[in-house]
């Protein structure tokens, strides 16, 4: 995939969640303008913006969130490493074709599915504490995993198996290394802000099912956009991975992530809904 048109799909991918944003908050000026005037949440209510109404515009970042953060980054950053560290095919594969003359792939096993389902950490905690939280988890997690692996920043490598098939018989196994370039820390960064700006749709407790529904939108576009980018480094390192197989791998392997996140959502509710009483 050339690289404007790249550049041309993520402009898209921003710009949808822009729009989208904009025309719910006209719908909810016109239709709920009393809004202002009805009494601000407590820490007690079950909306997904209970524990982070009035944050999103303090600077300092308070007690909780500081905590959230914290321990969000060790435990995402922690889990990708060791899913990266234990990598290889556990219980299946899904083998991606490296040329059409052989049938070469390129070997993903189980531990790539647990990999993608990681992504619902910063999901849930830029949603209950806003973007920026949400970024800082999922950017510094990944940069702490990645960079175990090798050299700092970009420049850090994983092995992924690899397998090779000729007329359907095996001749042999061995790793490529895959190099986590910008396009990874890029697709972080993405994964990790814009479910947060479900937040800003959130005024009352009658929009929770539709904000629910917000915040997975938003995680599949974050998804969508961060696939395009480890996507098109895959295309960049290897010129014979067909793009837009890679493509859907990543999207389906990271997209496990948002069957995780609305059971975080629901527990978390519950826990802070039964300590309000």
């Amino acid at each position: 995939m050339d690289l404007s048109i790249l550049i041309a799909l993520l402009g898209l991918g921003l710009a949808l969640p822009a729009a989208i944003l904009a025309t719910l908050q006209i719908l909810d000026r016109h239709q709920n303008h009393k809004a202002n005037s009805s009494p601000p949440l407590t820490t007690g209510d079950t909306n997904l913006t209970s524990l982070s109404s009035g944050r999103t515009s303090n600077i300092l970042l308070d007690k909780g969130q500081t905590v959230a953060m914290l321990f969000g980054i060790a435990i995402y950053g922690g889990l990708r490493w060791f899913f990266l560290r234990a990598n290889g095919p556990i219980f299946f594969t899904l083998s991606l074709p490296l040329s059409t003359s052989e049938l070469n792939t390129l070997d993903f096993g189980f531990m790539e599915i647990l990999f993608g389902l990681t992504l619902c950490i910063p999901f849930f905690l830029s949603i209950k504490f806003g973007p920026w939280i949400g970024l800082v988890v999922a950017l510094a997690g990944d940069v702490l995993a990645f960079n175990l692996f090798g050299r700092p920043f970009a420049g850090s490598f994983v092995s992924l198996p690899y397998f090779v098939f000729v007329n359907g018989y095996f001749m042999g196994a061995g790793f490529v290394s895959v190099e986590f370039s910008w396009q990874w820390y890029t697709a972080s960064a993405i994964c990790g802000f814009l479910p947060g700006l479900t937040l800003l749709l959130t005024k009352k407790q009658s929009a929770r099912k539709r904000t629910m529904g917000i915040a997975i939108i938003m995680c599949a576009i974050a998804i969508i956009m961060g696939s395009l980018l480890i996507s098109y480094s895959f295309k960049a390192q290897f010129n014979i991975l067909p793009f837009f197989t890679v493509l859907l791998f990543q999207m389906l392997a990271n997209s496990t992530a948002l069957i995780a996140l609305p059971i975080l959502l629901l527990i978390y509710d519950a826990i802070v809904k039964r300590r309000s009483h």
